[in-house]
């Protein structure tokens, strides 16, 4: 097995999250995984790397936290056993900023 390359810790995650291209329009996503440096999330159609995106994180439609990033990952994955097998398909985003509801710079 070979050692940890991430900066940041990450968390395991199950939320709807919308993400916003200027480029590309809206997709709706399910975040599976996040960090202060990125967020993998599941989709049908990824966007195309280097898209710049903004995520948006709320309850129901109510924005409470957003961030700016770009894809920098595909992911297409074939798991599971035999007689079930699964599927994933997504994309990571590296964040850049964050920002609150209000679009105020989120500092930490």
């Amino acid at each position: 097995m070979s050692p940890e390359r991430r900066r940041f810790l990450r968390f395991e995650i199950l939320a709807p999250v919308k993400v916003d291209s200027p480029a590309h329009g809206e997709v709706r996503c399910v975040a599976r995984n996040i960090s202060e440096g990125g967020i993998c999330l599941e989709t049908r159609d990824p966007l195309p790397l280097g898209s710049e995106v903004s995520v948006y994180f709320g309850a129901e439609e109510e924005t409470v936290m957003m961030a700016i990033g770009r894809v920098r990952n595909h992911y297409f994955l074939n798991y599971g056993p035999e007689n079930a097998p699964r599927s994933f398909v997504g994309m990571g985003v590296r964040f850049s900023a964050f920002h609150d509801a209000e679009g105020r710079a989120a500092t930490h």
